[in-house]
């Protein structure tokens, strides 16, 4: 599955740190994603951005490749170009395109939550936890967690597949759902 990373190891623990000129920069431009190269995935890094580091905010590491947010909109695109998260599912290395699409994924959570939902003051990014806060009322904002199940019925066998995936011809996907919150995991098996 595209987050099996094996054998390298995800570590999202928050740093406060300061990026250095070879760590990976996940650039979001209208929705898609920066890489380089045509065939093999390659993401641009802080030397190659020309970005200064106090413009960079860490994100996480794969084994101790660093990834970066960049807080500007001013940076070298010359010989990259953009992919949505939907696109790079399918880019080598894959933990590389896992990392960019993670990226991705923490970037919308700190653009979805630029303003408190309580007093509508801009918030501020935490620099102990990754979290945004409003230096206004306090209130804290964190990522949030989407508990999910998958399950796979066999009989004997025979395993219950579906063929079926909006926007993808001839793959095998098993199914799978999300977990509500009023639900007990065993019982959304059970759904």
């Amino acid at each position: 599955m595209f987050h099996e990373i094996s054998p390298k190891k995800l570590d999202i623990t928050y740093l406060n740190r300061a990026a250095a000129d070879d760590d990976y920069v996940v650039f979001v431009k209208d929705g898609k994603i920066m890489r380089k190269g045509s065939e093999e995935l390659e993401l641009p890094t802080v030397k190659e951005l020309n970005l200064k580091k106090e413009d960079c905010r860490f994100l996480f590491k794969i084994d101790e490749k660093a990834f970066y947010d960049t807080m500007t909109n001013e940076v070298n695109e010359e010989g990259c170009t953009f992919e949505s998260p939907r696109e790079l599912r399918n880019a080598k290395p894959m933990w590389l395109a896992y990392g960019a699409t993670l990226g991705f994924r923490i970037k919308e959570f700190y653009r979805l939550n630029a303003f408190c939902g309580k007093c509508g003051t801009k918030n501020v990014h935490s620099d102990k936890e990754r979290a945004m806060v409003c230096p206004s009322c306090g209130n804290t904002v964190y990522p949030p967690i989407a508990p999910s199940v998958i399950v796979l019925i066999r009989n004997g066998n025979h395993f219950f597949i579906s063929d079926y995936f909006i926007g993808r011809e001839n793959e095998i996907i098993s199914l799978f759902d999300f977990s509500p919150a009023v639900l007990k995991l065993p019982d959304s098996v059970f759904r």
